[in-house]
């Protein structure tokens, strides 16, 4: 099954979400905390990679990650981000890879939520890793596969 992963770290815990490319909800799970400025950067890897098998393991069937942003407390800072974004890029090989702050994720959220419009993809410009929403990414999984 091919999927899209969803986090929301912070300083106490990682929540995972895997979406279906119809972007139906089919996992969820949680895992440590995942915020590098307060842990580390490998200790904030590990943390989304174990938030990530959690939820994989719910599911109960092998699955392609074709996708994932992770909204991470302690990476507004674009050096923090980058670091983030090859760690997570050697955690999960050949998969399109977006990372951004949890208040990115709030935000983005509350702005398809009150427009309607926007929902799971808010193009930033950049490569095609930037072109995945803070709520999933699907849309962009559909039409890279």
């Amino acid at each position: 099954m091919k999927c899209v992963l969803g986090f929301d770290g912070g300083g106490s815990k990682t929540e995972c979400v895997a979406m279906d490319l119809s972007g139906a909800i089919v996992a969820r799970g949680r895992g440590p905390a995942s915020n590098p400025t307060r842990i580390g950067f490998d200790s904030a890897a590990a943390g989304v990679e174990r938030a990530a098998d959690a939820t994989l393991e719910v599911l109960g069937q092998p699955a392609e990650i074709v996708a994932l942003c992770a909204g991470l407390a302690g990476t507004a800072q674009p050096g923090n981000r980058d670091r983030m974004q090859q760690l997570l890029a050697g955690n999960f090989p050949g998969t399109i890879i977006r990372v951004c702050t949890d208040l990115d994720l709030a935000l983005d959220g509350i702005y398809a939520y009150t427009t309607g419009f926007g929902t799971y993809r808010t193009p930033l410009g950049g490569g095609p890793a930037e072109l995945i929403a803070p709520l999933g990414g699907f849309d962009v999984a559909v039409n890279a596969t």
